[in-house]
């Protein structure tokens, strides 16, 4: 019972509350801030990216917000926020009264007990409290929430003031709003969610991160049966469906909690991200909320990731073991430095516990540490407190890499190149390497008991475990589409680490360079014929060049008079300087600024003829999209990682450009025998676009010709001789099929790009740093190996269309810029290429 003292007290402090609140409710209705806040309502929202068959791979927000209408929210998920924060919602103006004068009484009779104080507000005052003031905590602030929130009761309708709350709240994990939660909890729209995932959501605004079901299973499960009870107990879902709510699980979706970029995808969407804010600024492109339409092939794409993990696993066994990740001596721990010990669990466990994932760890192996070692095997030891067995025959492939990639001795005892402490990967015998890449599993609350251990995946530890390590070679695919240059997939590298080796990493591109010489060659009167001498060669490059350079080809022979065919084909490098120094390195360079490898400005010297074998840097992207404008029959591409964007009302704000400038011009003097021939196939190609304003014949003509037919009929017929037979024969395919292999000296850069008519592919390998790729390694077992791997998936999807010839009576487009030899070079006697 209260004293009467106390009561006295309660009274007096009720009428200065009364005096007070009167003087503030006159301040807040003389000079309340502009309601046109509510009237203009645009919160910050997601730019969301999608490929081109319209699956959402991707998204970019300061705040994760679906904006929703109030129309398309199901009455249960509103009747769960009213249960849980407001039951009153629909009958007071704005402030409840009867709950806020319990407050009052409950709070002040706390403050006496040193108790937390109680909250009142209505969803109206969380609604002022977000948009219109601050949240700071006193009396003051608090008296004008009320007041607002009756005004703004009197000013809007209770379904306006309800949308904007469900739309704007913060419900944890980066999630604002009710549909953004749903997808970031439980990967479902609104109207997919059952009476229990809906009580989740509704929990959470109390206390958004203190409740995340990822990180508190035990507290969202309480409070998510609280929300299900209160449902019940102010009749807006039955006893039974109560019931059947709180048995029900808490499956959220794992994805949930690393974001929806994955590792497949991370480096297409980066690279959307970054032409996004190159386009737009930062700002919008994180708060306007963007529809992104990519070029991006996710079939594709999966398959060119699938073939750079494993042929990039395979090239990196090849040179051995370069030890492990770390050793548990390291951290000074108190154990004998014997091969002979087994490390006890209670010190082991903890140790390997602490370990973090390094970058380039694969889904399918695990962190283990070297417990014992006896002649034939390892024992192991997991972060789970596990053991397993590698044995000897699942580590013979790690002999010990040496310089240059040379490996050491066979291994005959484990001990041979491990040690007790070590930390090191493995991976299951009976899981493959990719098995888990595109695995996605979901993480079980039972709601009868939780279990932390529950949700481990059995890795069956008893099984084989093969040793494994990350590759310390990087590299990059590309795959363009002729014609249009839609970038259908890119992968820029083994690490998540946003350095994109497709399109930044600037590398000697070698011998995949010698088809641009080929091409200038072609141009200025040769052909596939053409026999040029593959033969020793010193030129004196002066003394401030370096004296006397003497250029080899790689397998240090010579194979005397030749066609230009055949030197394309076995990647002769003599040949190739011979035609440098007859054509002269001003029109290589031309040629190569025509196909967009280098700038305009790019610096060179007239004497620099091993410009001719690729020593001059570019990207790979560069190269790729000069061999896809050879694909596009000579039209120069332009590489699109976009097709459209629209803003967040739905209007066309940017779409991949067609020059109809050079469309129109080019138009009246194509010859629509030529058409035919071209785009006989199309169709086959892409069928659903045969009466777009993107059918081929408008986006070729749309490019600048770079090329003229006959060149492309002879450097198109070459690149399939050198699949046919050259140095790129390790390409099996069914496909009519172009390209060619490249390496750099000392195999610091292996190169593979070719073409069929309905894609390009690129693929670059090489260390970050300079360094050899090994004596044995180049374009035809390192580069071209992974190309091989991605045709190979993808050729059952398309049709054998032939790589098809411009009849050889017509010209599409004469440009003036091609001039005719002139004098000067007329006289030029073919000495460099005959003697």
């Amino acid at each position: 019972m209260f004293n009467f003292s106390f009561i006295s007290s309660i009274v007096w402090l009720g009428l200065i509350g009364i005096v007070f609140f009167t003087e503030i409710f006159c301040s807040v209705t003389s000079n309340h801030p502009g309601y046109n806040k509510i009237d203009y309502y645009s919160p910050q929202t997601v730019t969301r990216v999608y490929d081109k068959s319209g699956r959402k791979i991707g998204q970019f927000a300061r705040e994760n917000r679906i904006i929703t209408k109030y129309t398309d929210i199901p009455q249960t998920l509103i009747d769960a926020f009213l249960a849980a924060e407001d039951k009153n919602f629909f009958l007071h103006q704005g402030v409840d009264i009867e709950r806020l004068g319990f407050a009052i009484f409950q709070s002040i009779y706390n403050l006496f007990k040193h108790k937390r104080l109680v909250g009142a507000s209505t969803i109206t005052q969380q609604v002022v409290r977000n948009i219109l003031i601050d949240n700071s905590r006193n009396i003051d602030r608090k008296i004008r929430e009320i007041v607002l929130a009756y005004r703004i009761s009197q000013l809007y309708t209770k379904e306006k003031i309800l949308e904007i709350y469900l739309n704007h709240i913060f419900l944890g994990n980066n999630s604002y709003g009710v549909a953004a939660a749903a997808q970031s909890y439980f990967g479902k729209r609104l109207y997919d969610l059952t009476i229990a995932e809906i009580a989740v959501l509704a929990s959470l605004p109390k206390a958004p991160s203190q409740l995340n079901p990822l990180v508190y299973p035990e507290k969202i499960l309480i409070r998510r049966n609280w929300v299900i009870n209160k449902m019940v107990k102010d009749g807006f879902i039955s006893e039974e469906d109560g019931k059947i709510a709180i048995n029900e699980p808490i499956n959220l979706n794992k994805s949930s909690k690393f974001g929806n970029n994955n590792d497949i995808l991370r480096d297409y969407i980066e690279s959307v991200r970054r032409q996004l804010i190159d386009l737009f600024g930062e700002d919008i492109v994180y708060t306007k909320g963007l529809t992104v339409i990519t070029n991006i092939d996710i079939e594709i794409q999966n398959k060119a990731y699938e073939a750079f993990i494993t042929q990039i696993n395979n090239y990196d066994r090849r040179h051995g073991w370069r030890g492990p990740i770390t050793n548990i001596y390291n951290k000074n721990i108190n154990i004998p430095k014997d091969n002979n010990y087994k490390i006890p669990y209670d010190i082991w466990f903890p140790y390997i516990k602490s370990i973090e994932k390094p970058d380039g760890m694969l889904n399918s192996q695990l962190i283990a540490i070297v417990i014992e070692i006896n002649n034939n095997s390892v024992k192991i030891g997991f972060n789970n407190g596990q053991e397993g067995v590698i044995k000897i025959n699942n580590m013979s492939w790690a002999r010990k890499n040496l310089p240059k990639q040379h490996l050491g001795k066979a291994i005959k005892t484990p001990k041979d190149l491990l040690s007790i402490g070590d930390v090191i990967l493995v991976r299951n015998k009976k899981i493959n390497l990719l098995s888990e890449l595109t695995e996605y599993s979901n993480v079980s609350i039972n709601s009868q008991k939780f279990n932390k251990k529950s949700n481990k995946k059995n890795f069956l530890l008893q099984d084989e475990w093969i040793l494994e390590q990350i590759p310390n070679v990087n590299g990059g695919i590309v795959i363009l589409e002729p014609y249009t240059g839609n970038i259908l997939a890119m992968i820029s590298g083994y690490y998540g680490d946003h350095f994109n080796r497709v399109i930044q990493a600037n590398r000697q591109p070698g011998s995949i360079f010698k088809p641009i010489v080929h091409t200038v060659a072609l141009e200025y009167g040769l052909n596939p014929y053409t026999t040029i001498k593959d033969e020793p060669l010193s030129i004196n490059m002066g003394s401030s060049a370096g004296g006397v350079w003497t250029p080899k080809n790689y397998t240090k022979t010579f194979l005397g008079d030749i066609t230009l065919t055949e030197a394309l084909a076995k990647s002769r490098n003599l040949p190739t300087v011979r035609l440098t120094l007859a054509l002269g390195v001003p029109r290589i360079m031309e040629m190569a600024k025509r196909f967009k490898i280098y700038t305009n400005n790019i610096n060179f010297y007239t004497k620099e003829y091993a410009l001719g074998l690729g020593t001059k840097e570019t990207t790979l992207l560069n190269m790729a999209n000069a061999y896809n404008s050879i694909a596009s029959h000579g039209f120069l591409t332009t590489p699109e990682l976009i097709s459209e964007i629209y803003s967040q009302d739905g209007k066309l704000i940017y779409k991949s450009k067609i020059d109809y400038e050079n469309y129109e011009k080019n138009k009246k003097l194509i010859n629509q025998e030529v058409i035919d021939n071209i785009y006989s196939n199309i169709e086959d190609i892409n069928p659903d676009n045969s009466n777009s304003e993107y059918y081929p014949p408008k986006v070729l003509l749309g490019r600048s010709k770079i090329i003229k037919n006959k060149v492309y009929n002879h450097i198109n017929n070459m690149l399939s001789d050198t699949i046919k037979w050259g140095t790129a024969r390790g390409i099996k395919t069914k496909l009519p099929f172009a390209g060619k292999t490249g390496s750099t000296n000392s195999s610091f850069d292996s190169w593979f790009i070719g073409y069929t008519a309905q894609f390009t592919i690129g693929v670059y390998v090489g260390f970050d740093t300079p360094y050899t790729l090994g004596d044995k390694e180049y374009g035809a077992t390192i580069a071209l190996p992974i190309a091989d791997d991605v045709i190979n998936k993808l050729e059952k999807n398309y049709s054998q269309i032939p790589l098809s010839q411009f009849p050889s009576s017509t010209e599409i487009y004469n440009d003036n810029s091609w001039k005719k030899p002139d004098e000067k070079y007329d006289s030029i006697k073919w000495y460099y290429i005959n003697n």
